[in-house]
């Protein structure tokens, strides 16, 4: 892990974010839409995620131990390790913050934000709405033996390689980027990722940077995959959650 010094200016940027995250107008308005019990419980969930990540922030930035305890020793490894492949995230945004705000810029991106800091708020902003996004689809079904799978492979080293190969990496980049938004859910992630993925065939340091934080990604998906039940799942049904039988075979 390469050293990532994060300015106590910045501590405050992403604490001071990730306590609004997901943000509470988003709460007032699913009570405007009368959404349903199951919906409002999801929220909760979500926002109960979020706040023991900034706990586990909030301790790294004052060097202090974390005070979360959880019955289940798998829920601590994951904010563990959640924390690393954040800060580790960071630290990669710090390093090459001009060339994210330089490239969009070339390829008419908005880029609003000031500091790596802010960057990373709204990645976790967008993480936190995609989450809840599940909860709003007329139907959507979540199987962990598929998510496992996929983790899985991606841990493995299946993971599809960048086409790095083109002629002009600006047409590169508008032709894997569209709409062109970068607030739209995880886009802005795998914007910073990618950039950065091409930048790194002539940088060694930054292809150090990538190494780690693949490393801290990987860490967290097999604690992901620990987490996960090994049978049953849950399914969306017109705002209605529907718990998988841990036996298999249908939704209770």
């Amino acid at each position: 892990m390469l050293p990532v010094k994060i300015p106590p200016s910045e501590q405050e940027t992403i604490l001071t974010g990730l306590n609004d995250i997901p943000a509470e107008y988003l709460l007032e308005l699913l009570e405007t839409v009368k959404a349903t019990d199951d919906q409002l419980q999801h929220w909760a969930e979500v926002k109960d995620l979020f706040q023991l990540l900034r706990s586990e922030l909030k301790a790294y930035f004052s060097n202090q131990k974390s005070t979360f305890e959880s019955p289940n020793q798998r829920v601590t490894e994951y904010l563990d390790l959640a924390l690393a492949f954040y800060v580790e995230l960071y630290g990669l945004i710090q390093s090459r913050f001009d060339l994210l705000e330089k490239t969009a810029y070339k390829i008419n991106l908005d880029f609003p934000w000031r500091t790596p800091g802010e960057l990373l708020v709204s990645i976790l902003e967008n993480q936190a709405a995609s989450m809840l996004c599940e909860a709003f689809l007329p139907y959507h079904n979540f199987s962990p033996k598929k998510l496992k799978a996929f983790l899985k492979g991606i841990a493995e080293g299946k993971k599809p390689k960048p086409a790095t190969k083109q002629k002009s990496l600006e047409s590169w980049y508008k032709n894997h980027f569209q709409p062109k938004d970068l607030q739209i859910f995880n886009v802005l992630l795998v914007f910073v990722l990618e950039v950065c993925v091409v930048a790194s065939l002539r940088d060694n340091s930054l292809k150090r940077r990538l190494y780690y934080l693949s490393l801290r990604a990987d860490d967290l998906n097999q604690a992901t995959i620990r987490l996960l039940p090994k049978t049953g799942g849950w399914q969306w049904d017109k705002g209605t959650r529907k718990l998988g039988s841990q036996v298999g075979g249908g939704y209770a």
